[in-house]
């Protein structure tokens, strides 16, 4: 197996405590993003806001795993709409940005459209934050209670290995495959985020912070292409725009294409265990080498 994690002296946890203060903070800064006075939803409101329902995710993964009966759909079902939603809004900033660094002569209509569709989105974000959907999560407090006070070090360890097992089964067969490398993503993502919760001193060592960062990149590649692809199909815009488009997409789909090979290389360099940190014996996830 590979390291997966790189950690400082970590004392033991009596206590089960961190996982009622970690579900209470991810409340509170959802509830922040949500209900702030601006106006317009920013990209980083729209960022922070899908980190934090990431997290609340993974806990709730957590508080699933082994033979708990907690209903996580159910918890998560209204959290994964705002989620999409924001989800949506984030696509198009990413589109954005990609447009302005591949090109500078882009399609002002296709700007434009982009430009509308965020606003519209971020409306949509809106109506859908008067349903209180953390109101909701507050209002069942009493029944996340038992199942927070159930997570301790020993069960997050047990988490974490059989996370990572399954991880490593992922990289052993070969990261070829679009739909393997989106599930080695979210699910080093989950793995992170508890280990973070539990063990605050944890960091991600390399090769493994490379290879997220190249992940989440490639992500955003592979979405952008596709709405581009839809809007050169669209017979919305003139030839000329459509010219551009074309461009833009073949730009980042080479772009696409390297980071692929630079995923490819880092997970060769993991498979060959360089550069990787051994775990020490009272670390979170006892000896996963």
């Amino acid at each position: 197996m590979y390291n997966l994690v790189q950690t400082g002296h970590l004392p033991k946890k009596k206590r089960s405590g961190y996982a009622r203060e970690y579900f209470k903070k991810r409340l509170e800064r959802i509830d922040k993003i949500l209900h702030r006075k601006e106006a317009e939803i920013t990209k980083e409101d729209v960022h922070e806001l899908r980190l934090e329902i990431k997290k609340l995710k993974a806990l709730f993964t957590l508080l699933r795993h082994g033979k708990s009966n907690f209903p996580a759909r159910k918890y998560y079902k209204p959290l994964k709409t705002i989620f999409e939603k924001a989800g949506e809004i984030r696509i198009i900033h990413v589109e954005l940005e990609l447009l302005k660094q591949y090109i500078t002569d882009s399609s002002d209509r296709y700007l434009e459209h982009l430009q509308n569709l965020t606003h519209e989105k971020s409306e949509g974000l809106k109506i859908m934050i008067n349903s209180d959907a953390i109101a909701k999560l507050r209002s069942n407090k009493k029944v996340f209670t038992p199942f927070l006070n159930k997570v301790t070090e020993k069960r997050v360890r047990h988490f974490l290995k059989t996370n990572a097992v399954k991880l490593n089964e992922l990289l052993e067969r070969g990261i070829y495959k679009d739909e393997d490398l989106h599930v080695i993503r979210k699910k080093l993502k989950s793995f992170y985020f508890i280990a973070k919760m539990t063990y605050k001193a944890m960091t991600i060592p390399e090769p493994w912070n490379k290879l997220l960062e190249l992940l989440g990149k490639w992500h955003d590649d592979q979405v952008a292409i596709e709405h581009l692809r839809k809007a050169i199909y669209s017979s919305r815009y003139s030839q000329d725009e459509v010219n551009k488009l074309y461009k833009v997409k073949r730009e980042i789909t080479e772009n696409r294409e390297n980071l692929f090979d630079e995923i490819v290389a880092t997970y060769f360099l993991i498979e060959n265990k360089e550069g990787t940190i051994s775990v020490p014996d009272n670390s979170m996830i006892n000896q996963i080498q």
